[in-house]
């Protein structure tokens, strides 16, 4: 068994998740042993050529083993979410296109929704933008082609002053392309040891698709009946968390003050003091721009870049929340409780 183990380990046997069961086999006695015997072994290459892999347990019958099949299974969940990738920013086009969307956004209403409504304009301009630069499109096959070719006809020909000139600038728009998925794939696979300018796009890959594997989901148990279809799983879902999260009448504990330990009275003023620029701007910038991105699929490399143009808005909204700050923490609680349930 160890050295089945050890050769698993060298050749980096990549387990994946069982759907529908836990284990694969049962002693089908009174005294019951359950154990997940069978399973599947991929190389990570496997993988890399078919990202879509699961393994899935079938119905045992009169076995005591559950047969498990292998296949690619791809689920359409709809539209995929908005994801703000780094490497855009690197665009300069992008850049000022960005300030002028933020800006041309005339929204009206309270000051949630103006920020709300400027991030939802400038994440519809920026998908078209993708669209009508087809930047996202451009894959370093195309450029390794256009070398192939300009080497083939070099070698027949013999090199020029103008061939050479060509076959520099597509190499260092091969290397600008092979940098853009290197960033693309590393954001994706959320490593947190990795910094910029690591390079193994293979393995930025591979980890982004073993999260994805890990967290899909194929079906689902509600109230007694297996939901496979992704319409109703979400549906089964959105009825669930609306039923937990409901408001409910329930008497809150009332906490005694006696023993208390008090802060002072410059404390007190420190506390109650309205959020400063500067202090907004020092946790921003204190904070990893490369986190996974909030609701809206804007990660904080994208504030930190456009600061200039969403300050006054943002901090309009700090202003808001501050002056509600009785009314949020009381909120903020509520939360926590029925969040901390559904973890565990």
């Amino acid at each position: 068994m160890r050295s089945f183990n050890s050769f698993v380990l060298q050749a980096n046997g990549v387990n994946l998740p069982l759907h529908r069961t836990s284990f694969t086999w049962s002693n089908n006695r009174k005294s019951q042993a359950w154990a997940r015997l069978d399973r599947f072994l991929l190389s990570p290459a496997i993988l890399l050529w078919f990202p879509n892999m699961i393994q899935r347990s079938l119905p045992r019958c009169l076995s005591d083993h559950n047969p498990v099949i292998i296949r690619e299974e791809i689920v359409d969940w709809g539209p995929s979410p908005f994801r703000f990738l780094n490497w855009w920013l690197e665009e300069k086009d992008m850049m000022k296109e960005s300030i002028k969307w933020w800006s041309e956004c005339k929204a009206v209403g309270s000051q949630g929704f103006v920020l709300f409504s400027k991030a939802k304009a400038s994440k519809i301009s920026l998908k078209r933008w993708l669209q009508s630069s087809k930047i996202n499109l451009k894959k370093p096959k195309e450029v390794e082609d256009k070398l192939e070719v300009l080497d083939t006809k070099a070698e027949r020909e013999g090199w020029t002053a103008s061939l050479r000139q060509e076959r520099l600038h597509l190499l260092e728009e091969l290397w600008k392309r092979h940098r853009r998925e290197e960033q693309s794939w590393r954001q994706k696979s959320r490593i947190k040891w990795l910094h910029d300018g690591d390079k193994n796009t293979t393995f930025f890959y591979s980890i982004a698709n073993s999260r994805m594997r890990n967290n899909v989901i194929t079906e689902m148990l509600i109230e007694g009946t297996t939901l496979t279809d992704p319409m109703t799983i979400r549906e089964g879902v959105f009825k669930f968390f609306k039923e937990h999260f409901k408001e409910v009448d329930w008497k809150r504990p009332i906490m005694s003050r006696d023993g208390l330990m008090k802060i002072s009275d410059e404390e007190k003023v420190a506390l109650e003091e309205r959020f400063s620029v500067e202090e907004v701007h020092f946790a921003l910038w204190n904070c990893d721009g490369n986190k996974a991105p909030g609701p809206d699929g804007f990660n904080l490399n994208f504030i930190k870049a456009h600061w200039k143009e969403i300050q006054d808005d943002f901090m309009r909204q700090a202003a808001i929340v501050f002056a509600r700050s009785v009314e949020q923490c009381s909120t903020f609680l509520a939360w926590i409780y029925p969040l901390n349930t559904v973890l565990g």
